[in-house]
């Protein structure tokens, strides 16, 4: 807990808020599937809902009135990770320190684990027009087939 003291009285901030606030801007970046909490029962990472972000959050307080913040996350597959980890660490510290008015020594973001894409959620290979095949040629739902015009990639031995 930080405390600020004042002419009009005293300001205490629990770390529950900078959890909170860690956890709300960590999960709005981009390529973020959620916060990560590891069961000490079971040794797997659990994504945590929104009620129970603050669990992977850690939160360090500095002698200069200043803290450091560590991170667990999810990650969605297929995103630059040093990109996704790097806009992270400057949200975080942005946006904790407008909220509270504390600076930030340091955010360090630790990736538990990363998701694959379900079935049912959409991918960059289909589209509208139906699925294509694996060297982006569209594909005939009817007829089973490449479509008209498009060869099957050769198969190697």
């Amino acid at each position: 807990m930080i405390q600020f003291k004042s002419d009009q009285g005293e300001i205490s901030i629990s770390s529950a808020v900078f959890s909170n606030i860690t956890g709300m801007a960590a999960t709005n970046c981009f390529g973020v599937k959620g916060m990560a909490f590891r069961s000490m029962t079971d040794g797997l990472v659990h994504l945590l809902r929104r009620e129970a972000m603050s669990k992977g959050v850690s939160i360090t307080y500095h002698d200069d009135n200043s803290i450091s913040i560590e991170l667990h996350i999810i990650v969605e597959n297929g995103v630059n990770l040093p990109a996704v980890c790097r806009s992270i660490m400057n949200e975080v510290r942005y946006v904790v320190t407008k909220n509270t008015g504390v600076p930030v020594k340091a955010v360090d973001v630790c990736v538990d684990s990363m998701t694959l894409r379900g079935r049912n959620e959409p991918n960059e290979r289909t589209d509208y027009r139906g699925p294509l095949q694996a060297d982006g040629a569209p594909w005939c739902r009817r007829h089973h087939r490449p479509k008209a015009g498009h060869q099957r990639p050769e198969r190697l031995p």
